[in-house]
C-alpha cells in the first residue's frame, strides 16, 4: 500500500483475463462487492476466461480501509516504455495522497501498443475485477491517458460516456466519433508537438466542448496561466496549452488530480 508522505509503498502486479465485459450497464448503479475485503498484498491472477490476458499495477492508499469506497483513476501509458516507467513518470500517487486507488495497465497479452478500438472492453473488464476486490467507488472512476494511451481514453471516453466521471488526455486526443453523451474531460496539448500537433489538440477540445455544449469564448483561469475552464452546460471541460513538445507535461497529475475531485 502507498506511503502518501513518502511516495513510496507495495506495488501489488496482477493480471485479468478478458471476454467482453458488462457495458450494458451503468457503473453508478454498480454493487460495491470488494468493500469489506481485506487489501490484496500478494500477486493476482484475475479470471474472466477468454484468451486475452493483461498486467498491471495498482497502488493503494497508505491506510487503506476496506469499508470506504476510493475513487478509481486508470493511467494508461504510451505505445513507448511499460507501465512501470509511466507510473514513475507521472508520479500520480504525489498528486492523489490517500484519496483513491491508481492502477497502471500493461497492453493487452504483451502488447506493446495498445487497439485503441478493440481495448476498451479490456478496461471495462479491468474495472469490474477491480470492484470485485478491491473497495471502490463505481461513481467516481476516472482514465488518464498519455499519447496513444490518450486515444484509447478517448474511445472509452466516447464509447462509455455513461461508465466514467471524468477523462484527462495528453499529447494524443483526438476524439472517437460518434459519442455516447457528455463526460467531464481535460485536454493537455503541447504547442509545438510534431506528431500531435496544436491544431489537433484544439480540434479535441473544441469537439469535446459541442458535446459537453459549453462556450470556448467563456473561459476562465484554472489552477494556472496553462490552463482554463470553459462554461458549459452539461459537463466540464479543462483546456492546458502548454510550452513542449510531445512529452508528458510536469503538471499532467496535480493537474488532472485537481479536476477529478472537484467534480461533484
Amino acid at each position: 500500500m502507498l506511503d502518501a508522505a513518502a511516495g513510496e509503498g507495495t506495488t501489488v502486479t496482477g493480471s485479468v483475463a478478458v471476454s467482453g465485459g458488462d457495458a450494458g450497464l451503468s457503473w453508478s448503479r454498480q454493487p460495491r462487492p470488494g468493500c469489506g475485503k481485506p487489501a490484496v498484498d500478494d500477486d493476482l491472477l484475475l479470471e474472466l476466461g477468454g484468451g486475452t490476458t493483461g498486467k498491471y499495477l495498482i497502488d493503494l492508499p497508505s491506510g487503506y480501509d476496506a469499508s470506504k469506497p476510493y475513487p478509481l483513476l486508470i493511467a494508461l501509458r504510451a505505445a513507448e516504455g511499460s507501465a512501470s516507467e509511466f507510473r514513475a513518470s507521472l508520479n500520480m500517487a504525489s498528486a492523489v495522497g490517500t484519496s483513491a486507488i491508481i492502477v497502471h495497465p500493461e497492453c493487452p497479452n504483451g502488447r506493446t501498443t495498445w487497439d485503441v478500438r478493440g481495448d476498451v472492453e479490456y478496461l471495462v473488464a479491468l474495472r469490474s475485477q477491480l470492484i470485485e476486490r478491491h473497495c471502490v467507488d463505481p461513481t467516481r472512476i476516472f482514465v488518464l491517458g498519455y499519447a496513444q494511451g490518450g486515444w484509447l481514453a478517448s474511445a472509452a471516453a466516447c464509447r462509455h460516456s455513461d461508465l466514467l466521471r471524468g477523462v484527462a488526455l495528453f499529447a494524443g486526443t483526438e476524439a472517437m466519433q460518434p459519442c455516447g453523451g457528455a463526460l467531464a474531460i481535460l485536454v493537455g496539448q503541447g504547442t509545438r508537438d510534431p506528431i500531435f500537433s496544436l491544431r489537433a489538440g484544439r480540434h479535441t477540445r473544441d469537439f469535446w466542448a459541442d458535446v459537453n455544449r459549453c462556450d470556448t469564448a467563456m473561459a476562465s483561469e484554472a489552477e494556472s496561466a496553462s490552463c482554463e475552464d470553459y462554461a458549459c452546460m452539461d459537463a466540464p471541460i479543462r483546456y492546458c496549452e502548454y510550452e513542449g513538445g510531445h512529452e508528458l507535461p510536469r503538471f499532467a497529475a496535480s493537474s488532472a488530480w485537481s479536476f477529478f475531485r472537484l467534480l461533484p
